[in-house]
């Protein structure tokens, strides 16, 4: 790409970046709220048409660096006069993550941020700290499978399937025969759907024994995890992501990197306590969630 060329383009960016921070907004006091909103989803739909228009091209040509640099720019200016439309957590992390990745996949990173607002913003939707993963509502889009033991020649046996109750139901049996003796339930996620998001909260109940919730990368054969007990009743499971170990076929290093949630490429369930009695865990809903500090 030409550098005057892009000088010149980014300089028209950043006037309209300028021009978006100093436009006056309706005051609440002369119209009502809605009306306010209304105007900001305006801005923001707009802002974001022209950060794509410029930074394709420029990610295109691989110049990742300037692409990300665009990206980083509009969603700081969306958080700084959006807030009771967007997340502004979301984008903080989200910018944060992106800094941590290379340029081109950081760029990616933070297209697909702008791209959930932008259609979110659209559809009339708010982009909250919360976000469903899966609520198990939809029978075509029920799509975990099982990963059992007997890929290491073990003969625990499990199952998943969707309830009537409209819930995700993960049962089975253990058994230690052949140094077996774990059962787990996942199902994958698209690139980057967690970007920004501190940690997984699932309402969920059971048998009174405890399970694992796991997130996996692209790296195989390994998976983070997090123990939970569950309930005869229904309760609350919150899992930071920062707090997740990691596993590799089965062991645990005393020290591993942290897992992000633009890494995590898909979410499950694993129970490996040795007890060989039947086993049952009901999951009604899992969400990613944003700290609010």
């Amino acid at each position: 790409m030409n550098k005057s060329y892009y000088s010149l383009t980014c300089l028209m960016f950043f006037v309209s970046i300028y021009l978006f921070l100093s436009a006056p907004l309706v005051s609440d006091s002369k119209q009502q709220k809605t009306d306010t909103k209304n105007l900001q989803r305006d801005q923001i739909t707009t802002l974001i048409d022209k950060s794509i228009n410029l930074g394709v091209p420029l990610y295109n040509s691989g110049s990742y660096s300037a692409c990300r640099a665009v990206y980083n720019i509009t969603l700081q200016a969306i958080a700084a006069f959006t807030e009771r439309i967007v997340s502004q957590n979301l984008i903080t992390n989200a910018i944060t993550e992106a800094e941590l990745r290379d340029p081109k996949n950081g760029a990616w990173l933070l297209r697909y941020i702008l791209d959930e607002i932008y259609f979110a913003v659209k559809e009339g939707r708010s982009v909250e700290d919360n976000k469903i993963v899966f609520d198990f509502s939809d029978q075509s889009a029920f799509e975990w499978f099982l990963v059992n033991d007997n890929v290491m020649g073990g003969i625990s046996k499990g199952q998943v399937e969707r309830t009537k109750r409209e819930t995700m139901r993960f049962s089975g049996r253990l058994s230690l025969k052949n140094n077996g003796g774990f059962s787990s339930a996942r199902s994958q996620i698209s690139d980057f759907f967690l970007a920004g998001y501190d940690g997984l909260m699932l309402k969920t109940r059971g048998d009174g024994r405890s399970y694992s919730i796991l997130v996996t990368t692209l790296e195989r054969g390994r998976t983070w995890q997090n123990q939970f007990k569950t309930s005869e009743k229904w309760q609350i499971v919150k899992v930071p992501f920062k707090k997740m170990q990691m596993s590799i076929i089965g062991w645990r290093p005393n020290v591993s990197p942290e897992i992000m949630g633009n890494r995590v490429r898909a979410i499950g369930f694993i129970i490996a306590d040795k007890n060989e009695t039947p086993f049952a865990l009901e999951v009604d809903w899992i969400k990613a969630y944003v700290d609010e500090d």
